[in-house]
Protein backbone atom coordinates (compact mmCIF):
# COMPACT_ATOMS: atom_id res chain seq x y z
CA UNK A 1 0.00 0.00 0.00
CA UNK A 2 1.31 3.46 -0.85
CA UNK A 3 -1.31 6.12 -0.20
CA UNK A 4 1.27 8.92 -0.35
CA UNK A 5 2.00 8.06 -3.97
CA UNK A 6 -1.68 8.30 -4.84
CA UNK A 7 -1.96 11.58 -2.94
CA UNK A 8 0.82 13.00 -5.12
CA UNK A 9 -1.05 11.83 -8.21
CA UNK A 10 -4.22 13.55 -6.99
CA UNK A 11 -2.52 16.95 -6.66
CA UNK A 12 -2.21 17.78 -10.40
CA UNK A 13 -5.88 16.88 -10.99
CA UNK A 14 -6.92 19.07 -8.06
CA UNK A 15 -4.81 21.96 -9.39
CA UNK A 16 -6.29 21.52 -12.87
CA UNK A 17 -9.85 21.62 -11.50
CA UNK A 18 -9.20 24.64 -9.26
CA UNK A 19 -7.59 26.59 -12.09
CA UNK A 20 -10.18 25.67 -14.73
CA UNK A 21 -13.17 26.50 -12.54
CA UNK A 22 -11.66 29.58 -10.85
CA UNK A 23 -11.82 28.09 -7.37
CA UNK A 24 -8.64 29.62 -5.96
CA UNK A 25 -9.02 30.56 -2.31
CA UNK A 26 -12.43 28.94 -1.89
CA UNK A 27 -13.25 26.54 0.93
CA UNK A 28 -14.06 23.33 -0.95
CA UNK A 29 -14.26 21.18 2.18
CA UNK A 30 -18.08 21.08 2.46
CA UNK A 31 -18.40 20.05 -1.21
CA UNK A 32 -15.70 17.40 -0.85
CA UNK A 33 -17.24 15.98 2.31
CA UNK A 34 -20.68 15.78 0.69
CA UNK A 35 -19.17 14.32 -2.51
CA UNK A 36 -17.58 11.53 -0.48
CA UNK A 37 -20.90 10.74 1.19
CA UNK A 38 -22.61 10.61 -2.23
CA UNK A 39 -19.90 8.32 -3.63
CA UNK A 40 -20.14 6.01 -0.62
CA UNK A 41 -23.88 5.81 -1.32
CA UNK A 42 -23.19 4.91 -4.95
CA UNK A 43 -20.71 2.29 -3.78
CA UNK A 44 -23.35 0.78 -1.49
CA UNK A 45 -25.86 0.82 -4.34
CA UNK A 46 -23.46 -1.20 -6.50
CA UNK A 47 -22.81 -3.62 -3.61
CA UNK A 48 -26.58 -4.22 -3.26
CA UNK A 49 -26.21 -6.49 -0.22
CA UNK A 50 -28.44 -4.30 1.94
CA UNK A 51 -31.41 -4.66 -0.44
CA UNK A 52 -33.20 -7.44 1.46
CA UNK A 53 -36.38 -6.65 -0.50
CA UNK A 54 -34.77 -7.60 -3.82
CA UNK A 55 -34.05 -10.99 -5.38
CA UNK A 56 -31.06 -9.37 -7.10
CA UNK A 57 -28.55 -8.70 -4.35
CA UNK A 58 -25.42 -9.62 -6.29
CA UNK A 59 -22.69 -6.96 -6.30
CA UNK A 60 -22.20 -5.17 -9.62
CA UNK A 61 -18.69 -6.44 -10.35
CA UNK A 62 -18.99 -6.78 -14.13
CA UNK A 63 -20.33 -4.72 -16.99
CA UNK A 64 -19.18 -4.06 -20.50
CA UNK A 65 -19.65 -1.31 -23.04
CA UNK A 66 -18.84 -0.84 -26.69
CA UNK A 67 -15.43 0.77 -27.12
CA UNK A 68 -15.89 4.35 -28.34
CA UNK A 69 -12.46 4.50 -29.99
CA UNK A 70 -13.10 1.64 -32.43
CA UNK A 71 -16.94 1.64 -32.29
CA UNK A 72 -16.88 -2.02 -31.26
CA UNK A 73 -14.87 -3.12 -34.30
CA UNK A 74 -11.75 -3.92 -32.30
CA UNK A 75 -9.44 -2.46 -34.96
CA UNK A 76 -8.37 1.08 -35.80
CA UNK A 77 -6.31 2.65 -38.54
CA UNK A 78 -2.67 3.01 -37.57
CA UNK A 79 -1.79 6.69 -37.97
CA UNK A 80 1.87 6.23 -37.01
CA UNK A 81 3.13 4.96 -40.34
CA UNK A 82 5.99 6.29 -42.47
CA UNK A 83 5.13 8.65 -45.31
CA UNK A 84 4.22 6.84 -48.52
CA UNK A 85 3.02 3.64 -46.90
CA UNK A 86 -0.59 2.52 -47.05
CA UNK A 87 -2.50 2.74 -43.75
CA UNK A 88 -2.95 -0.54 -41.95
CA UNK A 89 -5.33 -1.54 -39.21
CA UNK A 90 -4.10 -2.52 -35.77
CA UNK A 91 -5.79 -3.76 -32.61
CA UNK A 92 -7.48 -0.90 -30.80
CA UNK A 93 -5.22 -0.06 -27.83
CA UNK A 94 -8.13 1.04 -25.65
CA UNK A 95 -10.07 -2.25 -25.80
CA UNK A 96 -7.08 -4.39 -26.85
CA UNK A 97 -8.90 -5.56 -29.97
CA UNK A 98 -11.95 -6.85 -28.11
CA UNK A 99 -14.42 -4.19 -29.27
CA UNK A 100 -15.79 -3.93 -25.73
CA UNK A 101 -14.41 -2.53 -22.50
CA UNK A 102 -14.99 -4.60 -19.41
CA UNK A 103 -15.63 -2.79 -16.16
CA UNK A 104 -16.08 -3.51 -12.49
CA UNK A 105 -18.62 -0.88 -11.35
CA UNK A 106 -18.16 -1.75 -7.66
CA UNK A 107 -14.41 -1.28 -7.86
CA UNK A 108 -14.79 1.91 -9.91
CA UNK A 109 -17.06 3.43 -7.26
CA UNK A 110 -14.54 2.44 -4.60
CA UNK A 111 -11.82 4.25 -6.57
CA UNK A 112 -14.09 7.33 -6.80
CA UNK A 113 -14.42 7.31 -3.02
CA UNK A 114 -10.65 7.06 -2.65
CA UNK A 115 -10.21 10.11 -4.89
CA UNK A 116 -12.44 12.20 -2.62
CA UNK A 117 -10.72 10.91 0.52
CA UNK A 118 -7.42 12.09 -0.96
CA UNK A 119 -9.04 15.41 -1.91
CA UNK A 120 -10.18 15.89 1.69
CA UNK A 121 -6.59 15.44 2.82
CA UNK A 122 -5.35 17.98 0.28
CA UNK A 123 -8.10 20.46 1.13
CA UNK A 124 -7.42 20.32 4.87
CA UNK A 125 -3.65 19.95 4.64
CA UNK A 126 -3.72 16.93 6.93
CA UNK A 127 -1.02 14.28 6.85
CA UNK A 128 -1.39 10.92 5.17
CA UNK A 129 0.73 7.84 5.86
CA UNK A 130 1.73 5.13 3.42
CA UNK A 131 -0.22 2.48 5.29
CA UNK A 132 -2.98 2.19 7.88
CA UNK A 133 -4.43 -0.57 9.99
CA UNK A 134 -7.92 -1.42 8.78
CA UNK A 135 -10.96 -1.10 10.99
CA UNK A 136 -13.83 -3.49 10.34
CA UNK A 137 -17.30 -3.89 11.79
CA UNK A 138 -19.02 -7.27 11.97
CA UNK A 139 -20.77 -6.94 8.60
CA UNK A 140 -20.62 -4.88 5.42
CA UNK A 141 -23.84 -2.94 6.07
CA UNK A 142 -22.44 -1.88 9.43
CA UNK A 143 -19.17 -0.90 7.78
CA UNK A 144 -20.98 1.34 5.29
CA UNK A 145 -22.95 2.98 8.10
CA UNK A 146 -19.77 3.55 10.09
CA UNK A 147 -18.10 5.12 7.05
CA UNK A 148 -21.05 7.51 6.70
CA UNK A 149 -20.75 8.28 10.40
CA UNK A 150 -17.01 9.00 10.47
CA UNK A 151 -17.24 11.07 7.26
CA UNK A 152 -20.03 13.20 8.73
CA UNK A 153 -18.09 13.52 12.01
CA UNK A 154 -15.07 14.79 10.05
CA UNK A 155 -17.17 17.65 8.69
CA UNK A 156 -17.46 19.03 12.23
CA UNK A 157 -14.05 17.92 13.50
CA UNK A 158 -11.39 18.60 10.87
CA UNK A 159 -8.47 17.00 12.64
CA UNK A 160 -5.86 14.35 11.98
CA UNK A 161 -7.48 11.65 14.10
CA UNK A 162 -10.87 12.06 12.39
CA UNK A 163 -9.28 11.96 8.95
CA UNK A 164 -7.31 8.82 9.74
CA UNK A 165 -10.47 7.17 11.03
CA UNK A 166 -12.10 7.66 7.61
CA UNK A 167 -9.11 6.04 5.93
CA UNK A 168 -9.02 3.06 8.31
CA UNK A 169 -12.76 2.39 7.97
CA UNK A 170 -12.61 2.86 4.19
CA UNK A 171 -9.70 0.42 3.79
CA UNK A 172 -11.53 -2.06 6.00
CA UNK A 173 -14.56 -1.77 3.74
CA UNK A 174 -12.40 -2.46 0.68
CA UNK A 175 -11.10 -5.66 2.23
CA UNK A 176 -14.64 -6.71 3.18
CA UNK A 177 -15.72 -6.15 -0.43
CA UNK A 178 -12.91 -8.45 -1.56
CA UNK A 179 -10.48 -5.91 -3.03
CA UNK A 180 -6.73 -6.21 -2.64
CA UNK A 181 -4.44 -3.19 -2.79
CA UNK A 182 -3.19 -3.93 -6.30
CA UNK A 183 -6.76 -3.84 -7.64
CA UNK A 184 -7.53 -0.65 -5.74
CA UNK A 185 -4.41 1.12 -6.95
CA UNK A 186 -4.98 0.09 -10.57
CA UNK A 187 -8.62 1.24 -10.42
CA UNK A 188 -7.51 4.57 -8.94
CA UNK A 189 -4.89 5.09 -11.65
CA UNK A 190 -7.43 4.38 -14.39
CA UNK A 191 -10.02 6.71 -12.86
CA UNK A 192 -7.44 9.44 -12.33
CA UNK A 193 -6.58 9.32 -16.04
CA UNK A 194 -10.28 9.47 -16.94
CA UNK A 195 -10.79 12.45 -14.62
CA UNK A 196 -7.90 14.31 -16.28
CA UNK A 197 -9.41 13.58 -19.69
CA UNK A 198 -12.84 14.77 -18.55
CA UNK A 199 -11.42 18.10 -17.44
CA UNK A 200 -9.67 18.54 -20.76
CA UNK A 201 -12.90 17.75 -22.64
CA UNK A 202 -15.05 20.15 -20.61
CA UNK A 203 -16.76 17.73 -18.22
Amino acid sequence: MNLKKLLEMQKPLREQIIKKHNLEGQDLFPNMNLALLVEVGELANNWRGFKHWSVDREPRTYSDEVCKDCQGYGRIENVNIPFGFEPVEIDCPKCKGQGIIEKNPLLEEYADCLSFILELGLETGLEIADEYEQYQKANISGQFLFLFDVTSFFYYHRNQKSYERIIRVFLGLGAMLGFDWEQIEQAYLQKNAINHQRQEEGY
